[in-house]
């Protein structure tokens, strides 16, 4: 899905989730791997059948995560059907996302509650085969997987982060039990470096 369809579809469509399975599929499941915001709002409609209704579709993300990590005042923003964006506007202040992070440094604990399965962390963090010919990604995660096309080479490769818009980004290290959150918004892709930036920190951190 080029940009501007992607601007059309969350900008423009009243229902997000419909507006991306009109697009056809190009490839056989797979065989070949391009990051797609589509993909993300179409994981969140299957969230939406699967559940009995949209009573407890509208308090899953809020009960079962949000309110757990306690963070009470996170808001996911719905499109005009309902459904919610899938592969954008949630919207969270900083320690949230941090605590988002920790979640996953942690395995899916959070102050001692088992919120996500066993596993799935490592689900989350294992790249998909097709995805190592591009850029190394895992289910809703970059990764930094070494190879010919590590995202950061001086990074640690355990390195692992959710993006968001224009930057903004948590990332998380776990090789350094380290949570990285980065809300700025840069719109200029050379005027911010991710790789730059986390160089510095480590190098100012102590080693464990």
């Amino acid at each position: 899905m080029k940009i501007k369809n992607v601007n059309r579809m969350l900008m423009n469509s009243r229902d997000l989730a419909a507006f991306a399975a009109s697009f056809p599929v190009t490839a056989e499941p797979g065989r070949r791997w391009a990051y797609q915001t589509a993909s993300s709002v179409l994981l969140g409609r299957v969230i939406r059948d699967t559940l009995p209704d949209d009573d407890a579709y509208y308090h899953f993300a809020q009960r079962e995560l949000f309110n757990r990590l306690g963070a009470r005042h996170s808001h996911y923003q719905a499109d005009g059907a309902g459904n919610y964006g899938g592969g954008a506007f949630l919207y969270a202040p900083t320690r949230y996302w941090a605590r988002f992070g920790l979640l996953y440094l942690n395995d899916g604990v959070f102050a001692g509650e088992r919120i996500l399965p066993e596993g799935w962390v490592a689900y989350s963090t294992t790249p998909t085969p097709a995805s190592l010919e591009a850029r190394a990604y895992g289910a809703q995660f970059w990764l930094n997987t070494g190879g010919e096309n590590q995202w950061m080479p001086a990074v640690p490769e355990d390195a692992y982060a959710a993006h968001g818009h224009y930057g903004q980004s948590v990332i998380i290290i776990p090789s350094r039990q380290l949570v990285v959150v980065r809300m700025g918004q840069t719109f200029n892709p050379g005027a911010w470096d991710t790789e730059a930036f986390l160089v510095d920190l480590l190098d100012a951190l102590p080693r464990n």
